[in-house]
């Protein structure tokens, strides 16, 4: 059963906004949609952590266990981090803090808190 249309890729994101105006009230609430039957690649075309796991969620009832050769990249745990960061930065800049005590109480570098304070 497909879920999207067949141009929509096998693994497509989708936020939530308002009907009537398309304004986005929560920016960070996204859903990620994964289409199980759309993904039609080989073990040897796999690239991408994402392509690992896939295929080993469509070739479960073949596979004992993950594909060793994926890549570790800890994909959610690098985008948890930076969540939590750009919560803190925030707090800090709404604090009146300068950047550079903010640079130094975070770790990042001075770019990407200036990116994060205005997005």
């Amino acid at each position: 059963m497909k879920f999207f249309p067949d141009d929509v890729p096998y693994i497509s994101y989708h936020c939530t906004h308002k009907e009537r105006t398309s304004q986005c009230f929560l920016p960070n609430i996204s859903y990620a949609f994964v289409e199980i039957p759309k993904f039609n690649k080989h073990k040897e075309q796999l690239k991408t952590t994402e392509d690992y796991w896939v295929h080993f969620l469509k070739e479960a009832s073949n596979e004992t266990e993950p594909p060793k050769e994926a890549p570790n990249d800890n994909y959610l745990i690098r985008t948890a981090k930076i969540d939590r960061s750009k919560e803190i930065v925030l707090k800090l800049s709404e604090l009146g803090l300068p950047l550079d005590i903010i640079v130094n109480a975070t770790g990042l570098l001075s770019l990407e808190i200036t990116k994060l304070i205005n997005q």
